[in-house]
């Protein structure tokens, strides 16, 4: 039978000391007792055992840890620090009178120099949490910048031949290096200018990202009345040209496809590279290989450069998240509640922010 404190939360008190009771959850079978912490750090866990002691305990996990015992033995209550995320097993040794945990209480280890420390990691998760945005890359796409020419078409590429000038180098405009991809589609063809990748193996994690710079030529919405394009007036007044990107592979002979589709302004301007398409859940031991396809579905001209795969990436659902967990824990230190600084420390993603610091502790 599973016993936990009352949900009270974890409160740091004002005279420095740090209440974790609904932090600690306490399990009891015959002739052993669990504790729980799964918090992010070490905990002073005090159980009142009647009328037993403990006889052995073993640190399930983390194997690199160990349990310190502050007092134990008969007529004493059992006081132990437990390691941070650990599962400590206690045996028990009852006699012939059954075993039980008549009460238990728990508090957060180190006082304010814990709580200190728990700013610091904050403020280094809030402080990184842009990185996300622009992930490492995933070096396996071939001439992702345009850069190699080969004697007939795109090294790396296929796209569309007709006509001669629907997918072009152009080294005239580029992000990065002499050379960007530019794709020119009519009215007559829009939809149909296209260029897709070789093939990419699919990345261990499951997971892959697409990011590119884009820049379209400029174009001005008509006005109803004239039908004349506005050549002077708000930033309003520009088109948006249409583009989709997508993954494309087969999942044990079945087509599998990964789409997003995003807009470029007709400024003219050169738009930072972003994530433009999110892929997770990619079984990879049934999908091996994907390829990029990327589509110009608007008229006029598309330039894109710097195109790049990652796959290790926090998705936006789980930026979003990270954000508002941090923005928990901020309120939570000030209100002197750390429950959401336990649940911010403890998100996969801050745990990887954490460790691209070189002076973490």
């Amino acid at each position: 039978v599973y016993k936990r404190q009352a949900p009270k939360g974890i409160a740091a008190q004002a005279n420095g000391s740090l209440e974790s009771d609904a932090g600690i959850i306490v399990s009891q079978t015959v002739g052993h007792c669990t504790v729980i912490n799964p918090a992010p750090w070490t905990a002073k866990v005090k159980l009142d055992l009647k009328p037993v002691q403990v006889t052995q305990c073993e640190l399930i996990h983390p194997s690199a840890s160990r349990v310190t015992f502050l007092s134990r033995g008969p007529g004493r209550p059992t006081e132990m620090i437990v390691p941070p995320l650990s599962i400590t097993n206690l045996r028990l040794d009852a006699g012939v009178e059954p075993a039980s945990v008549s009460k238990w209480n728990a508090s957060i280890n180190g006082g304010v120099q814990t709580l200190e420390s728990l700013k610091s990691k904050i403020a280094e998760v809030v402080g990184k949490i842009g990185r996300l945005a622009m992930p490492s890359d995933f070096a396996q796409l071939r001439n992702g910048g345009f850069e190699a020419k080969g004697q007939v078409g795109i090294v790396g590429w296929m796209h569309t031949q007709f006509p001669s000038t629907a997918v072009t180098l152009d080294d005239s405009e580029a992000v990065e290096g002499a050379y960007s991809l530019r794709m020119e589609t009519d009215e007559s063809s829009a939809g149909r200018t296209w260029l897709v990748s070789e093939p990419v193996r699919v990345p261990k994690t499951g997971r892959l990202a697409v990011s590119m710079s884009a820049r379209a030529s400029v174009r001005r919405i008509a006005t109803p009345a004239s039908g004349s394009p506005l050549r002077d007036g708000p930033a309003i007044a520009l088109e948006k040209h249409h583009v989709r990107v997508s993954l494309e592979g087969n999942q044990n002979g079945v087509p599998v496809r990964f789409v997003a589709d995003f807009d470029v302004p007709c400024d003219g301007k050169w738009q930072p590279r972003k994530l433009v398409l999110e892929s997770s859940g990619i079984r990879v031991e049934e999908v091996e290989t994907l390829r990029l396809t990327i589509d110009s579905l608007s008229p006029g001209v598309l330039w894109i450069d710097d195109v790049q795969l990652h796959d290790v990436y926090a998705t936006q659902v789980e930026r979003n998240e990270l954000q508002g967990q941090a923005f928990l824990a901020i309120k939570g230190l000030q209100q002197r509640n750390l429950t959401p600084v336990a649940e911010l420390l403890n998100n996969r993603w801050a745990l990887f922010l954490a460790s691209q610091s070189d002076h973490l502790e």
